[in-house]
């Protein structure tokens, strides 16, 4: 009977430091997910001169943390972001710093106002001006106003309602368990905080070549722009251009001195290609179209050993492009990047609470109590079920025709899709030259006959995702007279999403698209507009890992009680 109640009494205690393990998730992620990104004029336009901004604004609230997107056809249009004089006047003389690669992201890091305009002659005076007032997220007096004015706190800060309510839930559950659970739970919920800030510091960095100021340009200074990053292994570049004006060829050094194509490692010619820096050593990269290497599109990447944090990238440099894409084949294609960007959160998630699970095992064994060892048992295996279940319930997103073309007049759709299961919460990117190509979503019968009349949707920003939100067939075509006919068709059929989805063929590309697309993008609405992705994706991951850690402790704790 002793022993049953001894028992009985390391099950509560157990199973209460696992349910403060779960708080301090819900905390964590709360916090996470406090931050947005919207898109600016979304979803009813873009970065354009038909959307009302000032209407756009007052619909919304922006707090620091937060970030805006600028999407738009870099042939017409740019951002500049400019002072408050600058705004009023329409003139982007003296700017504080210029975009032009199509899908910038700004991260609103500090109380205060930023002002933002086209720089093209007319476009301000015809409306495409915005002005984003940032204000403190606290409910209590506000940061100190202007753009300088220091970032505010993490958004861990007990302000946040999210955050409060967490803490609360902690403070409840301490205040009814004994003193050795107490003892556990606080030991965990410390160390649980410190695996994530580890986490996230020792992440890999995506840079995208010549940001904030420039692209894959013939007008940025690349040798300027390198100096001012230390590269390291595992972390990647992205080069964006206009496919039709632009490639990338990676060549040896000596060709890289003499702008020579010749004997090229890999080309690239996508617009939106992701190399993966896996070694240490110098890599070189140069624009193989005659002349361009000559006028200044060269690159030349130092790449150092891992050992430490990397410098932080610029805050506007779009934090758009998948974390894990793999180095480019030889032959000309860039290889597109496998889906282990959800699997690698699954093993950090595993790695962190394993290691918090042990490390305090190892603290409260200063008393120990069989307690404190069937807690530590219990917090070990919500660890790895958590793990598996976060693994296993990622989408994927597909870029269509890749890695071999793109959306254009080339590719074979049929062979394509053919190597693909496409599962509901899957999503799709078209890109493709805004001035040459669209896509139109159209019905069977519209797919069949290539034509675009009565469409269901039409994208024309060069850069589209689509979210597949349910089971059954979608059909897309160009509406440019006689690309359909060409070839430009492709037909998606949707399965249910029962199960992990069958991985794809290393022809199609998981998380490769950029992450301005996130992967809770909504279905197009009728009107010729893709509506934007949200912020929730970031969000929907935390969900999960909180649903998977609960499984964890129920399961986990049937079994230490059994």
């Amino acid at each position: 009977m002793e022993r049953r109640v001894r028992a009985r009494g390391g099950l509560d205690a157990a199973m209460a430091a696992a349910v403060v393990m779960v708080a301090a998730v819900v905390v964590a992620q709360a916090a996470v997910a406090g931050a947005t990104t919207y898109t600016v004029g979304a979803p009813e336009g873009l970065w354009d001169m038909e959307t009302d901004y000032n209407e756009w604004v007052n619909r919304r609230t922006f707090h620091p943390g937060d970030k805006i997107t600028f999407t738009y056809s870099r042939e017409l249009h740019d951002v500049v972001e400019v002072t408050k004089a600058g705004y009023d006047a329409c003139s982007n003389a003296n700017n504080i710093s210029a975009f032009r690669s199509g899908n910038d992201v700004i991260t609103l890091a500090a109380v205060g106002t930023r002002y933002f305009l086209c720089g093209l002659t007319g476009h301000c005076d015809s409306g495409m001006k915005i002005r984003i007032d940032v204000i403190a997220a606290a409910s209590g007096p506000s940061a100190a106003a202007g753009p300088t004015a220091a970032p505010p706190p993490s958004t861990t800060s007990a302000s946040s309602p999210p955050v409060t309510a967490g803490i609360g839930l902690v403070h409840v559950i301490f205040s009814s368990i004994d003193s050795t659970a107490i003892m556990a739970a606080k030991a965990l919920l410390i160390l649980a905080m410190a695996s994530a800030v580890l986490t996230t510091a020792l992440g890999a960095t995506t840079y995208t070549v010549g940001a904030p100021n420039g692209s894959w340009d013939m007008r940025t200074n690349y040798a300027q722009w390198v100096s001012n990053i230390n590269f390291r292994v595992e972390d990647q570049i992205v080069f964006k251009y206009s496919s039709s004006v632009h490639d990338v060829v990676e060549v040896t050094k000596a060709n890289y001195d003499s702008c020579s194509a010749s004997g090229a490692i890999a080309t690239f010619t996508s617009g939106d290609d992701t190399v993966q820096l896996n070694a240490v050593g110098t890599r070189y990269f140069i624009c193989g179209v005659p002349g361009h290497c000559t006028a200044g599109m060269k690159v030349a990447v130092k790449v150092e050993a891992a050992t430490g944090s990397n410098t932080a990238p610029s805050p506007r440099t779009p934090a758009a492009m998948a974390p894990n894409a793999i180095p480019p084949t030889v032959g000309g294609r860039p290889v597109p990047p496998s889906s282990s960007a959800s699997k690698s959160v699954g093993v950090r998630s595993l790695v962190g609470l394993s290691l918090s699970a042990i490390a305090a095992g190892l603290m409260i064994n200063l008393h120990i109590t069989p307690t404190a060892i069937m807690a530590a048992k219990v917090l070990l295996l919500v660890a790895m079920a958590s793990a598996v279940l976060a693994t296993a319930l990622g989408a994927t997103t597909y870029t269509v025709g890749a890695p071999n073309g793109s959306w254009d007049t080339r590719t074979n759709y049929a062979q394509w899709v053919s190597s693909i299961n496409f599962r509901v919460g899957d999503q799709i990117v078209f890109k493709y030259s805004s001035s040459a190509h669209d896509v139109v979503e159209v019905n069977k019968a519209g797919y069949d006959a290539c034509s675009a009349s009565g469409p269901i949707a039409t994208f024309t920003s060069g850069d589209d995702t689509v979210q597949l939100s349910a089971a059954g067939t979608r059909y897309f075509i160009c509406g440019v007279p006689g690309h359909c006919t060409a070839g430009m068709k492709v037909a998606i059929e949707v399965k249910a999403a029962t199960g992990s989805n069958s991985a794809p063929s290393p022809m199609a590309p998981r998380a490769g698209t950029p992450a301005a697309m996130a992967p809770n993008a909504m279905a197009p609405k009728a009107g010729g507009r893709p509506v934007p992705p949200s912020s929730s994706a970031s969000k929907s991951v935390g969900v999960e890992s909180l649903v998977g850690l609960g499984l964890g402790v129920l399961v986990a704790g049937l079994m230490v009680f059994y």
